[in-house]
């Protein structure tokens, strides 16, 4: 194929934009994906609007200015990630505040244990702030409040019970106002740090509050939020401060050099550039996959093998680098270590119920991945749990399920009896009565029109083909337009395209262990299936650019 073939940017939020100058192919994609200009400025506009009960809440913050604040986290990404930003916001909004680090043992809920343990840490603690969870912990708010504490609840998950913190913000409460209910926990955390500076503090000292924006972004993606409107902002900016961080290393500099900005606000910035530094992360690898299936696994890797969670907030909070180094390298063991666990634990699982409920003797933290790697394979509803036995209730079922959007877990399971899903509607965990669980996903299948139809068909001349495979103009404008249309994700997916490969097509096999195919056509650009043994006759794609020694080229690589 020609090497770095240059045709004009295609860009669709540009003004002289039009279908007319493209070609067929990406005529045809944009046609039938929707992905018109007028439909991508509408899902490219925040809403940009306050959270209800803000003004409430960030006055009763206020109150506490000379206080001593525990900031409470959850342990997944999006807890490290709201956590790191309350815990560096705050600090360089002038506040006398920790960060308690969580134990996944208690679970998700904010509880007594847990209000115990930060007394523990941080016995002059006054006020405890939570983030990522607490909406629904009653019981932990109450009794921190019979000790004497206030109690402050910063969250993202459905409210279903009357809290009694002394203030929240959620999203997703009741009778909530908010035109986006889903935003991550960093993104709540981030618009309460911004609206209290607005109010409180001067120009100056929260001129670089924005760039917590950063993490808000990993959060976003690693939460599987919505990819739409304020979020795509958010993605953006962040995948933008990523790259920043990347190409300049100077980029910290000017925080470094200013007086007015805290060391815990810089150092959570420098212990991510030294992440990046560390896991060698180049441009071309940045984009949202990069959050998603690089940083997010390996953040959370600890609680799936029964690690601490320390070393995920020791990157952002330690301000030796020789410390966040030794917790990086950790936390790549811990992650090794995980994956070898989950292939390990998936050898041993059988369909034993519904047929998608797996009983395993797996630790409770990798429930969740085997439950996504068998609801990826199936295309339905999954459950991966752990059994006990009661006199009274018979079987009983604590663990982890994961399901695609035609059916969504809380809406479909919770009122059913003796069943409880915590969590979101595609991932929570699930416990109550095994005979229920089997009862509810017994004889679930996959509807008639949720499997889309491929968006573009390419592959040699024919009738059906929407672009051939030798056409590496058309392909590049597709490839073009879509990098500028990202991030992709929940609800703004990646269009399907499929690859029809001729009968001729060259064949080989690459990979230390020869694991991996490419296929290829002469003047065509390469398919690249991972970890795939038996040549398919088709292959769902992505198209982007692979860039080696200066020189650019078009590749595919195949998506499951």
């Amino acid at each position: 194929m020609p090497e770095n073939i240059e045709i004009a940017l295609i860009n669709p939020f540009a003004p002289n934009f039009s279908l007319d100058t493209c070609s067929a192919g990406l005529r045809t994609l944009i046609e039938r994906t929707g992905l018109s200009p007028d439909f991508l400025r509408e899902i490219n506009t925040p809403y940009g609007e306050q959270l209800d009960g803000m003004d409430a809440f960030i006055e009763k913050l206020h109150s506490y200015r000379d206080a001593r604040l525990a900031i409470y986290p959850d342990f997944d990404m999006d807890g490290i990630t709201s956590g790191t930003i309350l815990y560096a916001g705050l600090k360089q909004l002038g506040f006398q505040v920790e960060l308690s680090v969580p134990d996944y043992e208690s679970g998700h809920d904010f509880c007594r244990d847990d209000v115990d343990d930060i007394m523990r840490r941080f016995p002059d603690t006054t006020v405890i702030l939570t983030c990522d969870s607490g909406v629904n912990s009653a019981d932990g708010i109450r009794y921190a409040q019979s000790l004497g504490l206030a109690v402050l609840i910063t969250d993202h998950h459905d409210q279903e019970i009357d809290c009694p913190a002394d203030a929240i913000i959620d999203p997703c409460c009741r009778n909530s106002s908010y035109p986006l209910p889903g935003i991550c926990g960093a993104a709540v955390a981030f618009l309460m740090i911004s609206a209290y500076a607005r109010r409180f503090v001067s120009a100056e000292q929260r001129k670089y509050l924005n760039l917590l924006q950063l993490f808000v972004g990993i959060g976003t993606v690693s939460d599987v939020m919505p990819l739409v409107h304020d979020n795509r902002a958010l993605v953006r900016k962040s995948l933008s401060l990523t790259r920043e961080l990347i190409a300049r290393p100077t980029a910290l500099n000017s925080l470094r050099g200013d007086a007015s900005v805290n060391r815990a606000f810089l150092t959570a910035f420098e212990g991510y550039a030294q992440l990046l530094e560390e896991l060698e992360v180049s441009l071309a690898q940045c984009d949202e996959g990069f959050y998603g299936f690089t940083l997010a696994p390996m953040f959370n890797a600890p609680r799936r093998v029964g690690s601490s969670m320390s070393d995920a907030f020791c990157v952002f909070m330690s301000d030796d680098r020789a410390e966040r180094r030794a917790a990086i390298v950790r936390l790549i063991a811990t992650n090794t270590k995980r994956k070898k666990l989950v292939d390990e634990y998936m050898d041993t699982l059988v369909d034993t119920y519904a047929p998608y409920v797996y009983i395993t003797d797996a630790p409770r933290g990798m429930l969740g991945l085997l439950a996504g790697k068998l609801m990826h394979a199936s295309g339905l509803p999954t459950a991966v749990v752990h059994v006990t036995y009661d006199r009274t209730h018979g079987k009983q079922v604590e663990g982890s399920m994961r399901s695609p959007d035609f059916y969504p877990i809380i809406d479909m399971l919770n009122d059913r009896d003796g069943l409880k899903v915590v969590g979101h509607q595609g991932a929570g965990g699930v416990t109550g009565s095994l005979d229920a669980l089997v009862d509810a996903l017994q004889g679930v299948r996959v509807p008639s029109d949720f499997e889309e139809e491929p968006a573009l068909l390419i592959g040699d001349d024919g009738p059906d083909i929407d672009v051939a495979w030798w056409d590496t103009t058309a392909l590049n404008e597709i490839t073009q337009f879509l990098d500028c249309v990202a991030p992709f994700g929940k609800n703004f997916d990646y269009p399907i395209m499929e690859i029809i490969f001729p009968a001729d097509t060259e064949i080989s096999r690459i990979g230390k262990e020869q694991q991996h195919l490419k296929l290829q056509m002469p003047g065509c650009p390469p398919v690249l299936l991972w970890n795939t043994e038996d040549v398919p006759i088709s292959a769902r794609v992505r198209l982007n650019y692979n860039e080696f020694r200066g020189q650019k080229t078009l590749q595919m690589i195949g998506v499951n």
